[in-house]
């Protein structure tokens, strides 16, 4: 995204967007890609400034990027840091255990400042000799700083009343070498190949501190480092047989070994992990229609220190696009793919939590298996756009949380395989444009969830949407955008959306200089809100959390570009593998 913040207008050619993942993605668990062809242009460079920041909440983002072309290289600097330091935020919460023998309430007063440093850097090397070459380097190196609190005062119907006070703190470092090479060997035949080495660092450190009121106190200690390595190979081979149909083939490895050192013990597991995919897909166009199909194999080997696993999995997808005339276009998919448990999920390390609560992964999970269904019409005429996307994303043994009695007052928190969990859902989307500088974009979905486990099952319809509208004269620009959040239901979780809204001004006095200002959650007192209640038997719970700093806030942003000379961005570059991975279960 910050690569995407920094290209000019002026530099894009076309660009293109399409709900159909590629095969080389559907690993990756994309849902979509999104292609910016790119103007050629001769040697120079480009520097790119942004920065947004509220002046009431101490928030700031920024974009610092600078490039310089020149023969058949070119070199990219780039930091896109991000800063919020945020005291009140607060949440009640209304929760009970429930066993066979056991019963107890609590309810919960909190307030949970939280602050994070995030400092990405990139440090890139291209390197084109000719339009069928291409070689990148990229040098990653991002560290990040979590920090939260939780001040809380719970009325207890076994303990009575006590304080909580609960620190956490998580600190990362994350180098990692990116090396890519695209081959054109002639207009058929293309040849991509990307190696990513990553070196990961980690300390996590939580407190849980329980003061009762006759002066005992109760601490539960989650510390550990973790060490990560890995690497990920990725190849794919493109042919074209014609400009009506094309077939390309690739392979992706992912090879990791993680450490993990809980500190209030001696336990020190090593998890490994071995991911192969390998697929091959086929695109053929007739006329006005167009086919596509690829599968895969996917082959998964876990070794969770004691525990071994292994995984072999299917991959298929198939796509049809009928191009009816000029105004009316329908698309039709259908995607399937497994979702493989991570190592942080089956880790096997019971780490009790709170005085009731006893937290850990889970190494006897299955598979969940995921299909998707979407038909799509989309509708253009001059300056209106429609479109009715009706799509069944149907998960089998979908992997949710769930809590169960151990007993002697004690419960269990872990990931399990439910029976199934089924979304039907139906969006709408208008937009009118350039009409005397006036537009408008108006979005609305309407959701079906169902989901169900061994002896429980919830159901969920919800209305959800977005309106947007803007008047821009010269180079002035006024909008306003209003979010109508839903529900939505996860397991035994219902939650509610995001809640949002923007008032927003931007003024471009000349071709380098942007100005912007905006008033975000107008009369909202109590900011941004996530209510939330689960339904579960053993352990309902209804919450509603808030982050007051968001409340009424003004957000003022400035950049700058500036072109010397004039740039050349090879822009073929169409592999993006990164490694996000961990095998430490976080509470």
């Amino acid at each position: 995204m910050s690569d995407l913040h920094a290209l000019q207008p002026k530099d894009i050619e076309k660009i293109e967007f399409s709900r159909f993942t590629p095969a080389r993605y559907a690993d990756s668990g994309n849902s979509g890609l999104l292609s910016i062809f790119l103007k050629k242009r001769d040697d120079g460079g480009q520097v790119y400034l942004w920065g947004h920041s509220a002046v009431n909440t101490a928030f700031v983002d920024a974009n610092l990027s600078t490039s310089y072309h020149q023969g058949a290289s070119q070199f990219t600097l780039q930091y896109s840091p991000s800063w919020r330091n945020y005291q009140d935020v607060y949440d009640s919460t209304d929760r009970s255990y429930i066993g066979s023998d056991f019963r107890v309430n609590l309810h919960e007063q909190d307030r949970n400042p939280f602050n994070y440093h995030y400092h990405p850097v990139k440090v890139r090397y291209d390197y084109s000799p000719d339009i069928k070459t291409l070689f990148s380097a990229t040098l990653n190196l991002n560290r990040n700083s979590h920090d939260s609190r939780e001040i809380t005062s719970t009325s207890d119907s076994e303990l009575g009343e006590y304080d909580n006070r609960n620190f956490t703190k998580d600190r990362s470092f994350t180098p990692s070498l990116d090396l890519f090479m695209r081959r054109d060997f002639n207009d058929k035949n293309s040849l991509e190949a990307q190696v990513v080495g990553t070196l990961n660092s980690g300390q996590y450190r939580r407190d849980n501190n329980y003061i009762f009121a006759d002066g005992d106190e109760e601490a539960y200690i989650m510390n550990a480092d973790t060490r990560r390595r890995s690497l990920i190979t990725a190849f794919s081979y493109i042919h074209k047989f014609s400009d009506r149909t094309t077939l390309s083939a690739g392979y992706q490895n992912t090879l990791s070994r993680s450490t993990n050192t809980y500190l209030s013990s001696d336990y020190k597991p090593v998890l490994t992990e071995n991911n192969n995919y390998a697929y091959v897909s086929f695109g053929q166009s007739a006329g006005k229609f167009y086919f596509n199909v690829s599968t895969g194999a996917k082959l998964f080997w876990i070794n969770n220190d004691v525990n071994r696993r292994h995984f072999i999995k299917n991959l298929s997808s198939a796509r049809a696009d009928w191009y009816i005339n000029d105004n009316w276009n329908l698309r039709a998919f259908f995607n399937y793919s497994p979702y493989i448990p991570s190592l942080t999920t089956l880790t096997d390390y019971p780490q009790q939590t709170t005085p009731y609560l006893i937290s850990n992964g889970n190494p006897d999970l299955n598979v969940s298996d995921n299909y998707s269904y979407s038909l799509m019409a989309s509708f253009t005429k001059k300056k209106f756009q429609a479109a009715l996307q009706t799509s069944f994303y149907d998960t089998d043994k979908s992997m949710v949380g769930e809590v169960r009695y151990l007993g002697n007052g004690l419960f269990l928190s872990q990931t399990v395989n439910s029976r199934y969990t089924r979304l039907f859902q139906n969006t709408l989307n208008f937009r009118i444009s350039d009409i005397y500088g006036f537009g408008a974009r108006l979005n609305l979905t309407l959701g079906h969830y169902s989901t169900a486990g061994a002896d429980w099952s919830y159901k969920l319809t919800s209305l959800s949407g977005s309106i947007t509208v803007w008047w821009n004269h010269g180079p002035y620009t006024i909008s306003y955008w209003r979010k109508l959040p839903g529900k939505y239901l996860s397991g035994h979780y219902v939650g509610k959306n995001e809640n949002g809204d923007s008032l927003a001004f931007e003024w471009k006095p000349d071709r380098h200089w942007t100005v912007g200002a905006s008033w975000m959650y107008m009369f909202d007192k109590k900011g941004t809100r996530y209510p939330g209640r689960n339904y579960s038997a053993v352990s309902p719970m209804q919450r509603d959390r808030y982050i007051k700093n968001n409340s009424n806030m003004v957000v003022l942003s400035l950049s700058y570009s500036a072109d010397f000379g004039s740039i050349f961005r090879t822009a073929r570059r169409n592999l993006n593998n990164t490694d996000s991975g961990s095998s430490l279960l976080q509470m």
